[in-house]
C-alpha cells in the first residue's frame, strides 16, 4: 500500500501533464488513489457480441421489455412474466416457471426488483414490503424478509423512509436504498443490512434525488404540462450505484465521469475519472421555449424546471459492474439514439468502447436494453415496436486486441 501511495503523485502528474491540467477540477485532483483516463486514451481491445441464444414471446410465454432478468451461476435465465418467473436454459429453451400473483409465501403483486446471487433469487414486492427468497436447484420458495422500518428503533430516521431498491452480495447481505415518500423527497439514503434484512450500519451514503415537484430539479416520473409519462427534462442528473458480488460499491453522480469505489462497509478505496465533455442539449432558444410550457404551473414547479434545465446532458446514463468486477459505463453523446458504452478494468484501464441502442431523452423511465453482464455473456432486450413484441438475446462477449 505504501508503494501505491508513493507512486500516486507521479501518476497524477503524468495524467495532468498529458492534457490540459485545468480539465481536472482541484476537488477531484485531491482524491486519494485517483486514476485518470486521459482524453487521448485508446481502448486496449476491440469488442464484439456474438448472439448465442434468443428468447421470444410465444402464445404461452410473455416477454416484456419492462421485465426483470436474472442469470444464475449455471447460466439459467430468469425472466418475470406477468407475476410468474419463467426459467430458461443457457441455450434459451423454456424449462419451467414458479411463483404466482398473490400476497402469500412465494407470491407477489408488484415486483420492484429481481436479483440472482449465489444460487438464490430475490424478489422485492413493494406492495407487501417484502423480499421473497427462492433457492434455485430446483426453484423453491425459501423464506421472506419483511421490510418494516418501524422495528428498526436504533435508526429513527428509517421510520420516515421506504425501501426503494436493494443490492445483494454473495454472502446474502444487502445494500438498501431508501427514500422519503411524497413530493418532499430530496435524497436517496443507503444503509447496510445483514442477510435477515436487519440494518446494521448508520447511513453510509446520502445521494441527491432530483425532483422538479419540490423545486430542486428533474428526475424520474416528472410531470410536464401534458402528462406524467412524457420524457424527463433533457438535462436531469441522477445518482448511479452498482455493487459487485464481493460487496464493493461503485457510485457516480451523472454530471461527471467520476466513479468512486468503496469497500463492503462503505469506506472509500479509489476513484476513476475522465474529463468527459458533456454533449450540448439544445440551443438557448429551445431552453427558452421549453420553459414557456410551464408558464401556468406553480412557482415551485417552475423553479424546479428552471434549476434543472441545463445546457448539457449528463456525462453518464448507466453504471453496471460484471462478475469480473469490470465497469460498464453508458456515456451520453451527441447521438440521440445510441449510448457509447465504456468497459473499464478494476484498476481503471480503458478496455474497450462500443455503441448500443438507447434513447437519451427517455433514459429516466424507459427500460434499459442491456440488463445483465455475467461470466462472459451480455443479456439485452430487443423490441419490435410495430409488432409489439420483445426478445431477450444472449451474446458472447469477444475481446480482440487492436
Amino acid at each position: 500500500m505504501k508503494k501505491l501511495i508513493l507512486l500516486f503523485p507521479l501518476f497524477l502528474i503524468w495524467g495532468c501533464s498529458s492534457q490540459n491540467k485545468n480539465q481536472i477540477p482541484q476537488k477531484i485532483r485531491k482524491l486519494k488513489n485517483l486514476t485518470v483516463i486521459t482524453t487521448n486514451a485508446k481502448p486496449v481491445d476491440k469488442i464484439s457480441f456474438d448472439p448465442v441464444a434468443t428468447i421470444r414471446d410465444t402464445d404461452n410465454i410473455f416477454i416484456n421489455i419492462h421485465d426483470a432478468v436474472g442469470v444464475d451461476g449455471r447460466g439459467r435465465i430468469y425472466i418475470d412474466g406477468r407475476n410468474t418467473i419463467n426459467v430458461f436454459s443457457p441455450n434459451g429453451h423454456y424449462i419451467t416457471h414458479f411463483g404466482r400473483r398473490g400476497r402469500g409465501p412465494g407470491e407477489y403483486e408488484n415486483m420492484l426488483k429481481m436479483a440472482v446471487q449465489s444460487e438464490r433469487l430475490y424478489i422485492y414486492d413493494n406492495s407487501t414490503s417484502r423480499i421473497d427468497i427462492f433457492t434455485l436447484n430446483p426453484p423453491s420458495f425459501s423464506h421472506a424478509i419483511i421490510i418494516s422500518p418501524d422495528k428498526w428503533n436504533k435508526y429513527n430516521k428509517l421510520k420516515q423512509l421506504r425501501l426503494d431498491n436493494f443490492f445483494v452480495r454473495n454472502n446474502g447481505s444487502f445494500l438498501f436504498e431508501f427514500n422519503k415518500p411524497g413530493i418532499d423527497m430530496k435524497y436517496k439514503h443507503y444503509y447496510l443490512a445483514d442477510s435477515t434484512g436487519k440494518v446494521i450500519s448508520k447511513q453510509i451514503f446520502k445521494r441527491r434525488y432530483v425532483d422538479i415537484t419540490n423545486g430542486t430539479g428533474g428526475g424520474q416520473g416528472i410531470p410536464t404540462p401534458f402528462q406524467l409519462s412524457k420524457p424527463p427534462l433533457p438535462s436531469s442528473r441522477s445518482s448511479l450505484m452498482a455493487v459487485s458480488t464481493d460487496g464493493h460499491i461503485f457510485s457516480d453522480w451523472s454530471q461527471n465521469f467520476l466513479i468512486k469505489e468503496y469497500n463492503p462497509k462503505g469506506k472509500y478505496i479509489q476513484a476513476i475519472y475522465h474529463p468527459y465533455k458533456n454533449a450540448p442539449v439544445h440551443t438557448q432558444q429551445f431552453v427558452k421555449n421549453y420553459l414557456k410550457r410551464f408558464k401556468r404551473h406553480l412557482a415551485k414547479l417552475r423553479n424546479g424546471v428552471n434549476n434543472e434545465l441545463q445546457k448539457t446532458w449528463p456525462a453518464l446514463s448507466y453504471l453496471l459492474v460484471d462478475s469480473q468486477k469490470q465497469l460498464w459505463v453508458a456515456t451520453i453523446t451527441k447521438d440521440s439514439n445510441n449510448y457509447e458504452w465504456w468497459v473499464i478494468s478494476p484498476s481503471g484501464k480503458l478496455l474497450s468502447k462500443f455503441k448500443w441502442p438507447g434513447k437519451r431523452m427517455k433514459r429516466d423511465f424507459a427500460p434499459r436494453h442491456i440488463r445483465v453482464i455475467k461470466n462472459g455473456f451480455l443479456y439485452a432486450f430487443r423490441s419490435d415496436t410495430a409488432k409489439k413484441t420483445a426478445e431477450l438475446v444472449k451474446y458472447k462477449i469477444v475481446f480482440k486486441p487492436h
